[in-house]
């Protein structure tokens, strides 16, 4: 072997260069962006298929509000694509509902939405007249109390005293009050 093979190309004297031809600028940019392109273009085809088409709803928390009503305000976005599904206008018509306190949204690829309720506590019944109301523990109105759809027993104590001792009835009644206005409860 000689000694000029041991040496390095690059210190090599005498030896002309072999110079690589340099493809064009063109080329060189335009091959990338072209196969850059098409694998978007691929991508792109394969998200918005009817793979990802929303079938399937998976509804969770919900006792007082009725799956039927949730999955009725749910129908019109039955079909579309998953992928690029906006979830605040599905909130929104969710929220509108009297039971509905929140409400999770979580897309399940390829097909399936999750919807997880936190319903308003009912913490009384008001009666207007020959209705009664749900009312929740801020003090509103949340729904129309329905006999047929309650199978829960109701046991109120509404004793007033023995009628002797009305002013000391009138303290307890008002110490109480101030007790669940600071937050201590009933």
């Amino acid at each position: 072997m000689a000694a000029a093979d041991k040496e390095a190309p690059f210190l090599r004297r005498g030896a002309v260069a072999v110079r690589k031809r340099r493809r064009p600028a063109v080329l060189r940019f335009a091959l990338p962006a072209v196969l850059a392109l098409v694998a978007a273009f691929g991508l792109l085809r394969f998200v918005s298929s009817p793979h990802f088409a929303l079938r399937r709803f998976a509804i969770s928390g919900n006792s007082q509000s009725r799956t039927e009503e949730i999955l009725a305000a749910l129908s019109e976005w039955n079909g579309r694509n998953l992928v690029s599904l906006s979830l605040a206008p599905l909130a929104s018509r969710l929220a509108t509902h009297p039971w509905i306190e929140r409400v999770t949204l979580t897309k399940r690829f390829p097909d399936e939405l999750t919807v997880r309720v936190v319903e308003r506590r009912a913490v009384a019944l008001y009666r207007d007249g020959d209705a009664f109301w749900w009312v929740g523990a801020e003090g509103n109105l949340i729904a129309p109390y329905d006999s047929r759809r309650d199978r829960t027993e109701y046991v109120g104590d509404f004793r007033q005293g023995d009628g002797n001792n009305r002013r000391s009835d009138a303290r307890r009644r008002k110490a109480r009050a101030s007790r669940w206005r600071r937050g201590a409860g009933a």
